[in-house]
């Protein structure tokens, strides 16, 4: 993995997201008990959220991916938008332990693996208000029209209105030298 920052700002990402997914980790059984809880809905979702944001100025897509996913969940969640239901804990959990694969991988200085897409679509579709998960927006295939540009027309100067001498427009041939 060629990560082209200064180690420094590395290290610090690692021992800041380190602390957090740790904390995430204990938060997440906490919210099992108390799935009502908008403090801890709250601190979850900012959790993520830095994790997403380190890992987004490192240009770690991969994770971003991860925790972009679970950070919409959650937002969600702390709005009262949805609820936590065991199938949400069971994705969340996985995309945590994907998030701390990847983790991991960033310390060793390794590629990243991209996240399970099945794991991403499942938490896609968590990534929508309750009630609103059945209705799939269509998809319709376009076809892509390339279309040539129309030629300018060239206007002559001797075209141009003859009145418009106080155009700011026009500029004397001092000004322009200056230019």
């Amino acid at each position: 993995m060629g990560f082209d920052v200064d180690e420094d700002i590395l290290q610090d990402f690692l021992i800041e997201a380190g602390e957090i997914l740790e904390l995430l980790s204990e938060q997440l059984i906490e919210l099992e008990n108390n799935p009502e809880d908008n403090d801890l809905l709250n601190a979850i979702f900012r959790g993520f959220h830095t994790v997403k944001g380190g890992a987004g100025f490192l240009s770690l897509i991969e994770l971003v991916d991860a925790c972009h996913g679970a950070e919409n969940v959650f937002d969600l969640l702390r709005t009262g938008q949805r609820k936590v239901t065991p199938e949400l804990m069971d994705a969340i959990l996985q995309v945590l332990d994907t998030v701390n694969s990847m983790f991991v991988q960033v310390q060793n200085h390794q590629e990243l693996t991209p996240a399970d897409p099945e794991l991403l679509e499942r938490i896609k579709a968590f990534s929508v208000p309750e009630g609103e998960e059945s209705q799939e927006v269509p998809t319709l295939e376009v076809e892509e029209v390339i279309q040539e540009p129309e030629p300018e027309a060239f206007i002559e100067p001797s075209d141009v209105n003859s009145d418009a001498d106080d155009s700011i427009d026009e500029i004397t041939e001092e000004e322009f030298e200056k230019l």
